[in-house]
């Protein structure tokens, strides 16, 4: 790998059988202080039953900026009903007509929001529109590659 370039990476296992999620990541978010920027790599977010949002963490150094062998495992169990957002930095990075991101809580308001009896394609179609709401037909500057998985 050419000097000063490095790669963020995200490895996440689901079993069905006990709702078990098991994260690895390469690219640190090791405070919560460091989700609120727009630079960072995101984390995998679960909405729960009650509406709460939370994140599955776990760090490591991105790929090629620190030697390292291990990267730290994140586990979390969904309930039925519950909801894993998986998405790429360009979420956050989309700006409105006043170029403001985004950002997390942009996301995790449109996650909170949520009816609760929707798809998951449903759901990924209302983020979607969320975020057209917020740019006001903005045109983005990063692809978007949003995963949803709801517990069913």
């Amino acid at each position: 790998m050419p000097k000063n370039r490095y790669i963020t990476a995200a490895c996440i296992h689901f079993d069905p059988k006990t709702g078990t999620l098991t994260q690895a990541r390469a690219g640190d978010v090791n405070k919560i202080e460091d989700l609120s920027s727009h630079e960072m790599q995101p984390p995998a977010l679960i909405r729960r039953i009650d509406g709460e949002v939370s994140w599955l963490a776990g760090h490591g150094p991105a790929i090629g900026y620190k030697e390292s062998k291990s990267f730290e495992e994140a586990k979390s169990d969904l309930k039925k009903g519950e909801v894993l957002l998986v998405f790429s930095d360009g979420l956050m990075r989309a700006l409105n007509m006043d170029s403001k991101h985004y950002d997390l809580s942009g996301i995790q308001k449109s996650l909170q929001n949520l009816d609760a009896s929707l798809s998951a394609e449903e759901i990924k179609d209302t983020l979607i529109s969320d975020l057209e709401e917020f740019t006001g037909g903005r045109m983005l500057k990063d692809d978007i590659t949003l995963i949803v998985l709801k517990f069913i």
